[in-house]
């Protein structure tokens, strides 16, 4: 016999709980004044006996229904000519590893996490492994799995479970005496509710979640956003970075700056409570067109190594605007407005055709194409 689940024979101990309480309850003595003896004969020995074989009964009744109970929970397989447990087809055990850039900061709490879940899995089980954005990244035997730092990793993404979870249902097809899944995540919200969600999916196998301590101080750049669609040289651009507090505490007076260049161009100090997320707008120019280099910057905290986002702009040296209209006077207001950005003809070459078809137009060296009074 062999169980599926052997971590849970630790509980065995528990079985002398009422043998226990039992020798407690005898010690237990109780004083009652009476002033005569002569009741106690009415009492016959087998009376007696019959009451200490029934608390004898009651003894062994509560010791079987511990052992019962660990038994159940810890799933024993009993071996037969056809020796499932050394075939490898006893039981399927899947982790799906949760390795969104949320989870960078709890590598060496999932690993350790994960060691625990293969020494209780026998060497000759199936077992799949899954990660969230990268896919299915191992199916075979447990005795060869490769190395655990080569499985464990964080993206800089953000895949939902259901693509998962979609994997798993097509590689745990077969007959087995049971399917195990264990999901390692940072317990979510969005998480939590796609797993529930789709459990109907989940419905043959036995589901541990291993949720990974929670932060206390971190705030995470999630996202940036160049507003401006045409960049030009000393022209005021705007840049919305997006900042999300991830960890539990509130974040008061944060500095965030924005480096281009290798040069610090803004500033602010930022305030953000547990969970909110927020949008911070940074104001600049650019003197020269060409590629610049650009980094938002976040004072340290618990996790590094969302505390930056790298980022390019690039400004061309002049844009080339074609407009397309049937006359002269229906482009007058656009091709003005586009003259009042073209300082001193430096940023713009403004071109205008009749249509489509004018063999001066060609369409992939221009930047940006206006179609005025388009036929519908």
């Amino acid at each position: 016999m062999s169980f599926l689940t052997p971590f849970f024979l630790w509980l065995l101990p528990l079985t002398a709980i009422p043998l226990i309480i039992h020798l407690l309850n005898r010690r237990n003595l109780i004083t009652i004044d009476f002033s005569t003896l002569r009741f106690l004969k009415l009492l016959e020995k087998e009376s007696i006996r019959k009451l200490q074989i029934l608390q004898i009964l009651l003894l062994i009744l509560r010791t079987i229904i511990i052992l019962c109970i660990v038994m159940m929970i810890s799933r024993p397989v009993i071996n037969g000519i056809f020796n499932l447990q050394n075939s490898g087809e006893s039981a399927l055990h899947a982790i799906v590893l949760d390795d969104s850039f949320s989870m960078a900061g709890s590598r060496d709490h999932v690993q350790i996490t994960v060691r625990k879940i293969l020494n209780q899995i026998p060497d000759k089980n199936q077992l799949i492994w899954i990660n969230t954005n990268s896919g299915l990244q191992f199916k075979g035997l447990r005795e060869d799995i490769p190395p655990i730092e080569s499985l464990v990793k964080s993206t800089f993404l953000g895949e939902s479970l259901i693509n998962s979870l979609n994997i798993l249902a097509v590689n745990s097809e077969g007959e087995f005496t049971s399917k195990e899944l264990y999901i390692l995540t940072d317990g979510q919200y969005s998480s939590i509710k796609e797993l529930n969600n789709n459990s109907d999916q989940l419905g043959s196998f036995h589901i541990y979640t291993f949720i990974a301590p929670e932060i206390e101080n971190n705030l995470a750049i999630t996202q940036l956003n160049i507003v401006n669609e045409i960049l030009l040289p000393n022209d005021q651009m705007e840049i919305e970075v997006s900042v999300q507090n991830s960890g539990v505490e509130n974040i008061e007076n944060r500095l965030l700056q924005l480096i281009i260049n290798e040069m610090i161009v803004g500033q602010q100090l930022i305030s953000l409570n547990p969970g909110n997320i927020k949008i911070f707008t940074f104001k600049t120019a650019l003197s020269k067109s060409g590629s610049h280099s650009g980094i938002v910057e976040l004072d340290g905290d618990d996790r590094m190594e969302d505390n930056r986002f790298y980022f390019t702009l690039n400004i061309p040296n002049r844009h080339k605007i074609a407009i397309i209209s049937d006359s002269k006077e229906s482009s007058y207001y656009i091709r003005e407005s586009l003259q009042a950005l073209n300082k001193f003809g430096e940023s713009l070459i403004i071109s205008e055709f009749i249509d489509f078809n004018s063999p001066q137009l060609r369409m992939h060296e221009q930047d940006i194409i206006f179609h005025l009074n388009p036929e519908i």
